[in-house]
């Protein structure tokens, strides 16, 4: 009896991996699909753009294949971990790009989309998306659902505002919207307790808001080339600060609270890695101040640097 019972579980265990490689070369067959609807070839081995575990494809490469459009075919690979379509020419994502419920990284960078789909509040289990270098000028709201975001990149877009439903992700850590076209920073960005890097920078925006500095988590913050003159007394908040880059702004006078900043990372060459004002109007700088700069600066940094 005994025997009979580990004959029965050999065969079981066959019938499961044999089922296994049944499915996953379904997957790889909708993968041939997915490229030739999007590019019209046919040549390529899908086998070698996926990666399979457990019998079904969990990460996918399609980027700088030439794509004009995505398949709603990609909905069916409904075990994918990790997307990349980095660097084709889609358009528009199709509503089934919401059945990945296994997500976890999704990168559309360097397209031409203008629009995002509703569908993609469905994707419960994104951590990482990035949809830089495209033609966005608004979100979903259904972005605000992604309750386990942590990171997500919208530089090089069109957004002219913040969008509001980002300030639904509590659970966000990096927000990028830098090369846009942004004016204002809104205090609902507070609403982001666990928001550590931020980057805000080559946008249109005039003042540095002094609410930022009560953001505690914050270890980088970038404004660089936008149009701010003047630095909030209150940036000495920001005790946990490693990088702030401020490059190319209108500033001509630091606050002595700065100088209770400690914690830049430093470069052997340039002003210094974590703390950057080049390009700016810092002609006359307070001895005190000058030297808080030289604790971190490289030796051969030159005060003309920082006084254009």
């Amino acid at each position: 009896m005994h025997r009979n019972y580990l004959g029965i579980a050999a065969l079981l265990g066959l019938i499961i991996i044999l089922s296994g490689c049944d499915s996953v070369e379904r997957e790889y067959k909708i993968v041939g699909e997915i490229i030739k609807q999007g590019n019209g070839r046919s040549d390529l081995d899908p086998k070698s753009l996926g990666y399979a575990e457990n019998g079904h494809i969990v990460k996918l490469s399609l980027n700088d294949m030439g794509l004009q459009s995505l398949s709603p075919e990609i909905g069916k690979l409904r075990w994918l971990k990790k997307l990349n379509l980095e660097n084709n020419n889609i358009s528009s994502l199709p509503a089934e790009i919401g059945m990945g419920k296994n997500l976890i990284e999704l990168d559309i960078s360097n397209n031409s989309i203008s629009e995002m789909p509703e569908e993609i509040k469905t994707l419960s289990k994104l951590k990482q998306l990035d949809i830089s270098g495209n033609r966005l000028s608004s979100l979903p709201n259904g972005i605000g659902k992604l309750d386990s975001l942590k990171s997500i990149d919208l530089c090089n877009n069109n957004f002219k505002n913040i969008p509001g439903c980002l300030f639904d992700l509590h659970s966000v850590k990096t927000l990028y919207l830098c090369n846009n076209q942004i004016e204002e920073v809104p205090k609902k960005i507070q609403l982001l307790p666990n928001i550590d890097g931020l980057n805000l920078s080559h946008n249109e925006i005039s003042k540095f808001p002094a609410f930022l500095c009560k953001m505690k988590n914050l270890t980088y913050l970038a404004l660089a080339s936008n149009r701010i003159s003047t630095i909030p007394e209150e940036i000495n908040g920001l005790l946990g600060l490693k990088e702030l880059c401020l490059d190319s702004n209108q500033i001509a006078v630091l606050p002595q609270s700065i100088t209770e900043l400690t914690k830049f990372y430093t470069l052997k060459s340039d002003l210094a890695y974590g703390l950057q004002f080049n390009g700016n109007m810092l002609c006359k700088i307070d001895p005190k101040i000058e030297s808080w700069i030289n604790s971190f600066a490289a030796k051969n940094w030159q005060k003309t640097q920082i006084c254009q």
